[in-house]
């Protein structure tokens, strides 16, 4: 998983993949820490879905110009929108089946 330490990284990785998962942590949450390994045990499931993960204790700007309140938080862009977004308890069964919904659709486009 590649980590976003500023807004200029978070923007490029938003207008420049096709499709992304960003995963928003912090350092104290048990949770995130459980949850990370499922993500990035999809992310090699779906190898056109680009992750991220911004930790929100290192790079408080994005997580206020995203509005995070709370951790987890997933979004999904694609080519520049944001599709979903996501935080607190966030089934990962769910999570999985959006993923594929994308990669599908991305798929008939290419």
């Amino acid at each position: 998983m590649k980590i976003i330490k500023n807004n200029e990284q978070y923007e490029a990785v938003v207008n420049d993949n096709k499709l992304n998962l960003i995963y928003f942590s912090r350092v104290s949450c048990g949770v995130c820490h459980a949850v990370k390994p499922q993500i990035e045990a999809l992310a090699k499931k779906y190898l056109n879905i680009s992750l991220y993960e911004v930790s929100i204790d290192q790079s408080p700007e994005i997580s206020a110009q995203n509005t995070i309140f709370s951790v987890p938080a997933f979004f999904i862009y694609y080519q520049g929108q944001e599709l979903m977004r996501q935080a607190g308890f966030v089934r990962l069964d769910q999570l999985e089946k959006l993923l594929i919904q994308f990669q599908e659709a991305d798929e008939m486009e290419i």
